[in-house]
């Protein structure tokens, strides 16, 4: 999250892996900024950026 807004890019949380406790216990490490999509797993990731449902991707 932080590499993506430093850069001025957008960002896609996976909740697979770590991506829940980023959320939630990890939370501290990235609190002042945020995703901009958050996706369920790899897949729904890939599909919102190839898809472009991301806005302005």
């Amino acid at each position: 999250m932080l590499l993506a807004k430093n850069s001025d890019m957008k960002s896609v949380l996976v909740l697979t892996g770590e991506g829940i406790e980023s959320l939630t216990k990890n939370r501290h490490l990235w609190n002042e900024t945020k995703p901009t999509h958050i996706a369920e797993d790899c897949l729904d990731a890939i599909e919102k950026i190839l898809f472009k449902q991301i806005e302005d991707l």
